[in-house]
Formats: C-alpha cells, structure tokens, sequence
C-alpha cells in the first residue's frame, strides 16, 4: 500500500482507502476518491497534484494525498 502523494505523474493506481474525516472526507469522496476507484497522477509541483478520477482532473494538496492509501494499478 502507498500514500496517493507517492504516485508519480503519469502513474495509475486504484484507492484502498481515506483516511479523512468530516466534511473533507466527505468532499474528496464527492470528487470521486473512493475505494475501488482508479486514479491516476497528471501532474505534482509545490505541494500540489492534479489527479484524473472519474473522467474529471482534481488538484489537491499534499497533505490530503497523504491520507489517500492505494495499491498500483494493474
């Protein structure tokens, strides 16, 4: 298992679980960071990643990828 922040640009991976609480959690569950869901990273710079999940490319902070475990894509 690794942290969604590890994933380097161009990687896939699908999301084991996350690890945020509360509305945040919630949010990043409405954006389509769910278990089971496959996301791949588009871009990482300045403590930002965009992240394509559900047809959609999502920006968020590396603290928040930090609490997104996933196992690689196959």
């Amino acid at each position: 298992m690794m942290q969604l922040w590890s994933l380097p640009p161009g990687g896939a991976a699908v999301i084991e679980a996350v690890r945020e609480p509360g509305a945040m959690g919630r949010r990043l569950a409405e954006l389509g960071f769910i278990p089971g869901e496959r996301v791949s990273c588009l871009l990482r710079r300045n403590g930002i990643a965009a992240y394509a999940v559900r047809g959609a490319a999502v920006a968020i902070r590396r603290g928040m990828a930090a609490r997104i475990d996933t196992e690689a894509a196959h």
